[in-house]
């Protein structure tokens, strides 16, 4: 269990990250504004060159952030998504090939924000046979939707 913590708090470090960067980035122009505003050197050019920085490493940030997100995902075999407004998906690597499966769910307003329908143990064995370990995969899912701001149905 602490491993899925470590891997939670690595991530939630990386938002943090992310977000300090671009108010340094923005604190760092806004500052170099003023500084040419007092000795009258800014001009209309000044600004667009300083809101294309400014768009420039946001993108770069968000592209660090993309490429980060990627080695995460070759390391871990498993993963789970969004698809649409209510679907879930599960995805493992079977044969270093990702394989999926869809898991009915439903978005809600207010503190719990989504309902899994998982299969009952019967209909479970629809699934392919690499999904057949059906406690392993409700319990990965669970990790992603957390208790909290889900319910489970035939969990």
């Amino acid at each position: 269990m602490s491993k899925i913590n470590t891997k939670s708090n690595s991530r939630t470090l990386v938002k943090q990250f992310c977000y300090i960067s671009i108010q340094i980035t923005v604190l760092l122009l806004a500052g170099s504004y003023v500084q040419f505003q007092k000795r009258k050197i800014i001009g209309k050019m000044n600004i667009y060159v300083l809101v294309i920085i400014l768009i420039f490493g946001i993108i770069i940030l968000f592209a660090i952030n993309e490429q980060i997100k990627k080695r995460k995902e070759g390391k871990q075999s498993w993963k789970v998504s969004k698809r649409g407004r209510d679907g879930i998906v599960y995805s493992q690597k079977v044969d270093g090939e990702w394989k999926s499966i869809e898991v009915d769910g439903e978005l809600l307003l207010g503190k719990i924000s989504h309902v899994i329908y998982f299969k009952t143990e019967n209909e479970w064995t629809g699934y392919p046979k690499w999904a057949q370990n059906r406690t392993e995969i409700i319990s990965r899912i669970k990790i992603v939707f957390p208790p909290a701001r889900t319910e489970y149905e035939n969990a």
